[in-house]
């Protein structure tokens, strides 16, 4: 794996929120883009949707400024997947089941945690489906505590 960083050319409020974006090589997955970025959710603001020419979606009018900031922040590193891929996608629409509405051609998907926003993306046919999870890293004690309530026996190893 072979990370390449890079920094949002924005206002130097959004570079607060968004202070870092890695690419991620992973050679076993050819034709496939994955790209991280950090942010930071009390830097967050409204005002950053048109800076970044993400459009805001009437469905998170009245969203905790949390879900917008990893709204905001996942549709900003899809776009910058998306144009790592050629292409271009003024707006990523939300479907009924909240799903990413991506362009023809175009598998991807996005995940976020508190702090963390990573989109993979591909134009390759030879994929029938794509997808990434980001989770936070819980306490070896908390995971010992719900193992049984996650997995069965045959699955502890």
């Amino acid at each position: 794996m072979i990370n390449k960083s890079f920094l949002p050319t924005h206002s130097k409020s959004a570079q607060r929120f968004l202070p870092s974006q890695t690419q991620i090589e992973i050679a076993a997955l050819e034709g496939i883009v994955v790209k991280k970025c950090n942010y930071a959710i009390e830097h967050f603001d409204n005002d950053f949707f048109p800076e970044m020419r993400i459009d805001f979606p009437e469905q998170l009018y009245n969203a905790e400024n949390k879900r917008k900031a990893e709204f905001l922040a996942g549709r900003y590193i899809a776009h910058n997947t998306l144009a790592e891929l050629n292409v271009s996608a003024r707006k990523i629409p939300i479907g009924s089941d909240r799903q990413s509405l991506w362009p023809a051609g175009v598998l991807a998907t996005i995940s976020y945690s508190d702090s963390i926003a990573i989109c993979a993306a591909s134009t390759n046919e030879h994929y029938d489906y794509l997808g990434i999870d980001v989770e936070n890293w819980i306490a070896h004690d908390t995971a010992h505590e719900i193992a049984s309530t996650v997995i069965n026996e045959s699955e502890d190893t």
